[in-house]
């Protein structure tokens, strides 16, 4: 039996996508409506018709619109059957008044969603459907799966990632593969993203931390018109810090609002929820403050009433009672302002808010990498992690501190070197922001491409060392003393207490109170001692330490060393912070992101002597002048 105006039908059907594997679709409808899927393997599929209200039928139809099953019991609109690979169209004629829902289900062995993003498993127009697929990703020819979904009208889109038994990340990219969205919690906790979306092609991308993993991924959007994010819960757990938030308020009508009250050790948060329904810059201000008190921005990203690693989106504390301020562009969605007591002191506050609509941040930051010559031996995998790395700082340097956008230009080099390190990175040209202060706008980094095979089979590897090499471009270690800085004492060997780091160092030590930081004592091929690092011995794994971890070892960021950025000038995000204590030599599980980890080390190689290659053996392989000064900004040659 051939379909009526077959061309026309076929040309106007609902693309569904792929639907090989443990996969299900699900949409609904009240018209005529033909829907197009297709299959890389032979695959069991079960078709079903829920007949909500009049009566619609149910047809399978082949490539050129011919009919190859239909139900065959007008009450109950179903059958299962085995296709074949190819092209298919499944067509529902609803009669007057109708109204269905279509449920699509395959089984048997999944295809892999595909490692790049130009080889991402096609999930079809999402637009009013709910999609599932049950994957597994990880391992040396399947490190990250791409599935590509298509929205016919604006709408908000809903993705998690659940039934995980390891760890594993939830990315939303946008047509040209740059991200607009993560979720990153920690260990085996589910992943989710709520984000309103114009019309278009959009990517999502799922990446395990180390090892394989099953998933379950759930995507839905819906058919459009007014975006309705998730609502916050009203009453959230006590997040990191034990701040309590029993004394949480409504939600405000709008960003803009005003609020005074007061926290203290009885009550050491309080939480204003509001909703924004357009992108734009939001800015909080918090003055008349009798102790000290600190203002965040957070998103309960994944609606689990908690505050987790990366839902805390600006946050840039001072101390005493002066006046906090923070600034970060949001798109649309519900968000919470926090007000929370520091170190459980009594506070009185007001709380001011500002919202201007925008399409785009004016003050924007960002790292625009340049590949240059010597990286033919490493492969995509390979700079896709130096970029992810770039990425781990484009999210803590919260906005510009110029006058308009920041755009920080890294030339990534390979040179080829039998000494035992990875990479070595500085920044090179600058100008004064606003400020008056010197800030880089260039930069370089060098890989040592002797370990290109390790890289290659190990992506990760990068991603962890270059986050650690990206620091020293934007001034860690480089710019302690330079441009009218002076952050080092050399009698001590210490980085100075009189600084944001010296009061992060502080909270760190329990003392509650600006402390010298220990640095470590590197030295340069001529054997002077220079400053770039925190003491090995006590900071361990973090990662602005010289060493790189053994197997398996996690190198968290700690307000440490976002807080040395802000002595040097950068506007940042403390949210950005992952979990790290001093009694830390290890690891513990599930309390950092998967991007800072170091799976293992290279054949043969020995963990104390793969190093930051910004000291020693930068100079000594590159021949670059050293000046026998303190500064490790001289050894790498600015």
């Amino acid at each position: 039996m051939q379909t009526r105006n077959a061309p026309k039908v076929l040309s106007n059907a609902q693309n569904i996508g792929n639907l090989n594997g443990d996969a299900d679709y699900r949409s609904q409808g009240s018209s005529k409506q033909l829907y197009r899927f297709s299959l890389d393997r032979s695959s069991r599929l079960n078709f079903s018709l829920d007949q909500v209200s009049g009566k619609s039928s149910l047809q399978l139809l082949k490539s050129d619109g011919s009919e190859l099953k239909r139900a065959k019991d007008s009450r109950k609109q179903a059958f299962d059957t085995r296709l074949k690979s190819g092209d298919y169209y499944v067509q529902v004629a609803a009669g007057s008044n109708a109204r269905y829902k279509l449920n699509l289900k395959g089984a048997g062995r999944a295809i892999d969603a595909g490692d790049e993003i130009n080889e991402a498993l096609d999930a079809g127009t999402l637009s009013g459907v709910k999609r599932t697929f049950q994957q597994r990703v990880g391992g040396r020819s399947d490190r990250q799966d791409f599935y590509q979904i298509d929205l016919a009208t604006d709408g908000a889109i809903d993705l998690s990632l659940r039934g995980l038994r390891r760890d594993a990340d939830l990315m939303l990219l946008n047509e040209n593969g740059d991200e607009l969205a993560r979720s990153a919690t920690n260990g085996r906790s589910n992943e989710s993203i709520q984000q309103a979306l114009k019309a278009g092609t959009y990517f999502v991308q799922v990446s395990p931390f180390s090892s394989r993993v099953q998933y379950t991924l759930a995507m839905a959007a819906d058919s459009g018109g007014a975006i309705a994010p998730s609502p916050v819960p009203s009453n959230l757990p006590n997040p990191p810090g034990g701040n309590s938030t029993s004394n949480s308020s409504g939600i405000q009508s709008s960003p803009i609002f005003s609020q005074s009250g007061q926290v203290s050790s009885a009550s050491s948060s309080k939480f204003y929820r509001f909703n924004v329904n357009q992108s734009g810059v939001f800015t909080a201000n918090l003055t008349g403050l009798t102790g000290d008190a600190d203002v965040r921005l957070v998103q309960d990203i994944n609606s689990n009433g908690a505050i987790d690693q990366g839902e805390v989106l600006a946050w840039q504390w001072e101390r005493g009672t002066g006046n906090e301020s923070i600034r970060k562009f949001v798109g649309a969605g519900n968000y919470l302002l926090q007000v929370m007591s520091y170190n459980n002191q009594t506070a009185n506050y007001n709380v001011n808010t500002n919202f201007t609509a925008a399409a785009s941040d004016s003050q924007q930051f960002s790292i625009r990498l340049n590949f240059g010559a010597g990286l033919g031996s490493i492969n995509d995998s390979v700079r896709g992690a130096i970029a992810q790395a770039a990425k781990v700082w484009e999210n803590v340097i919260a906005y510009s501190s110029f006058n308009g956008t920041h755009t920080l230009d890294v030339d990534v080099i390979g040179e080829a070197n039998a000494d035992n390190w990875y990479a070595a990175a500085t920044n090179k040209q600058g100008v004064p922001d606003k400020t008056n202060k010197w800030m880089p706008t260039t930069g370089r980094v060098r890989i040592n491409t002797t370990y290109a095979n390790t890289f290659n089979s190990n992506p990760e590897y990068l991603t962890a060392i270059l986050a650690h090499e990206f620091a020293h471009v934007l001034g860690i270690g480089t710019l302690w003393e330079n441009n009218g800085r002076a952050l080092i004492n050399a009698k001590n060997d210490t980085y100075t207490a009189d600084s944001y780091a010296g009061i992060a160092y502080g909270d760190i030590a329990g003392t509650f109170a600006p402390t010298a930081i220990p640095l470590s004592k590197d030295k340069d091929s001529a054997g002077n001692l220079i400053y770039g690092h925190w003491s090995e011995t006590v900071f361990g794994n973090e990662l602005l330490t010289p060493e790189a971890e053994g197997a398996g070892v996690k190198i968290p960021l700690s307000q440490l060393t976002i807080a040395s950025l802000r002595d040097i000038g950068w506007n940042v995000n403390y949210g950005a912070a992952e979990s790290f204590s001093l009694s830390r030599t290890t690891a513990p599980a599930n309390n950092t992101i998967s991007s800072n980890t170091i799976s293992s080390l290279p054949p043969n190689s020995n963990d104390l002597f793969i190093r930051c290659g910004c000291a020693y053996h930068m100079a000594q392989s590159s021949g670059l002048n050293t000046l026998g000064s303190s500064r490790l900004s001289d050894v790498i040659g600015i």
